[in-house]
């Protein structure tokens, strides 16, 4: 069965399957995996596909769906909390920042921003405008990445690599495009991440570039290292703690080694 997300930490492996509603919790080298069915607060029965994952610096599960239910969970699994979202729309990417602030990337409805404010959170919704060049360039969003600079990259389905290069004085980001006039072969992002050089590697639907974010140009790994008939999927990039990066397409993962 595909696996549509996963996250990984202190030895604890969270999966979504493709064709089951709820979380395989996999303690690694010591137990088989948990499976669990995820409740809503209230007592309400959980629905929808997981599309994506986070384990944040509090301890707490996010969870994010196809139906545009954003929920956080405790330790426990138990829900503390639903999102007051309205219309979020398909939920792909989360990504939590070093200021703690929760990044949520939709298929369709654009980019949130959840910024603590006491037992909750304050929430800010960016969008493409036609009539703001430095606007999100595509609200469909597959992936959001940080780098070690605290800036925001978001990958695009269709508005290609965007990152927030700065604030205006009423906080509103201003976005800077990267697409085929910057050497992107598609517009179509499907997945970032950073490495330990801070490059950035980014996928499509069938390569894999190196962004080198100092000169602002790309790498492209699409006509070598077998990866011409490659498939990558959406939001599948992760870098190693060796240094290595991976993506995922199909049943296979794709290792790419920057130093």
């Amino acid at each position: 069965n595909a696996v549509v997300r996963f996250d990984v930490q202190d030895d604890v492996l969270w999966l979504s399957p493709y064709y089951e509603r709820g979380l395989r919790k996999a303690v690694l080298l010591e137990q088989p995996a948990e499976v669990f069915t995820l409740d809503s607060p209230g007592g309400t029965s959980f629905s929808g596909e997981i599309r994506a994952l986070l384990s944040d610096s509090r301890g707490r599960v996010w969870v994010g769906t196809r139906d545009g239910e954003l929920i956080a969970y405790g330790g426990n699994g138990r829900p503390l909390y639903r999102l007051p979202l309205r219309n979020p729309g398909m939920i792909y990417a989360l990504r939590e920042d070093r200021a703690g602030r929760i990044w949520v990337g939709t298929k369709g409805e654009g980019l949130y921003k959840l910024t603590p404010r006491g037992e909750g959170f304050a929430v800010t919704h960016y969008v493409h405008s036609e009539t703001d060049p430095y606007s999100l360039n595509d609200d469909r969003v597959y992936s959001v990445e940080e780098d070690d600079r605290g800036r925001i990259w978001v990958a695009t389905y269709g508005g290609g690599l965007n990152c927030i290069e700065r604030y205006d004085a009423d906080g509103t980001p201003r976005f800077r495009c990267y697409d085929l006039s910057d050497g992107l072969p598609s517009n179509i992002c499907m997945a970032i991440a950073e490495d330990r050089q801070g490059d950035l590697w980014v996928s499509t639907h069938n390569a894999v570039l190196r962004f080198r974010v100092g000169r602002g140009s790309f790498d492209a790994y699409n006509l070598y290292d077998r990866m011409r008939n490659a498939i990558l999927s959406e939001a599948t990039a992760l870098t190693l703690p060796d240094g290595s990066v991976l993506f995922g397409g199909g049943r296979r993962i794709y290792r790419f080694e920057p130093d």
